[in-house]
C-alpha cells in the first residue's frame, strides 16, 4: 500500500511541475508580446513591475470596457481584437492592437469621454485602476515609463482623428 502512496505522490508532483511550466511559458510568451508591442520601450525591471498592476483577459464582441460618463477603472491595453468607440452615439474610434482604452481618463482624472464596446473577439491585457495607481505613487520610473507610453497613444490617437 505504501508503494502506491508513493507512486501516486510522484505521479501528481510530475502533473503540478507540469502545469506550472505551461504556466511559466504561457506568462514568458505574453510578456514577449508585452515587450515587443506598445511597451517595448519600458525596461524589463520596470514591465515586470507593471505587469503585477494587471492581468490577461479575452472578451467577446458587444462587451463594454468603458461607458460614456462613468467613472474608468481599469486602463486596457489591446493586444489583438477591435472595439469601436461611441460618443453620443456617434462612431468616433476603432481601436486596435497596440492601442489603449481608458488613458484619457488615467492623464486627466475624468469620467470616460466615450463608451468602447468589443467589437471583434479582443485580447488584453487589464491593468487594474487601484494597482496601477499605488504602483505609480510608488515607482516613479514606472510612472514615467507608463506616461511617456500612454502620452504616444494619444498623440497617434489625435493624430489619425486629425488626418480625417
Amino acid at each position: 500500500m505504501a508503494g502506491i502512496w508513493f507512486l501516486s505522490s510522484i505521479n501528481l508532483q510530475q502533473i503540478y511541475r507540469l502545469r506550472t511550466e505551461d504556466d511559466q511559458l504561457k506568462k514568458m510568451a505574453d510578456a514577449q508580446w508585452l515587450r515587443q508591442g506598445v511597451l517595448s520601450s519600458m525596461k524589463p525591471v520596470q514591465l515586470a513591475r507593471l505587469v503585477t498592476a494587471g492581468y490577461w483577459r479575452s472578451l467577446e464582441p458587444g462587451w463594454v470596457l468603458t461607458t460614456q460618463g462613468e467613472l474608468v477603472t481599469e486602463l486596457v491595453l489591446i493586444c489583438e481584437g477591435q472595439t469601436v468607440g461611441e460618443a453620443k452615439g456617434v462612431q468616433v474610434a476603432r481601436l486596435s492592437s497596440g492601442t489603449f482604452v481608458g488613458e484619457l481618463a488615467l492623464v486627466s482624472g475624468n469620467k470616460a469621454a466615450a463608451t468602447v464596446r468589443v467589437s471583434a473577439t479582443l485580447r488584453a491585457f487589464i491593468f487594474d485602476w487601484k494597482k496601477l495607481r499605488k504602483l505609480m505613487t510608488v515607482d516613479e520610473l514606472v510612472a514615467l515609463a507608463l506616461q511617456q507610453v500612454v502620452g504616444r497613444d494619444l498623440v497617434q490617437k489625435l493624430n489619425l482623428r486629425n488626418a480625417k
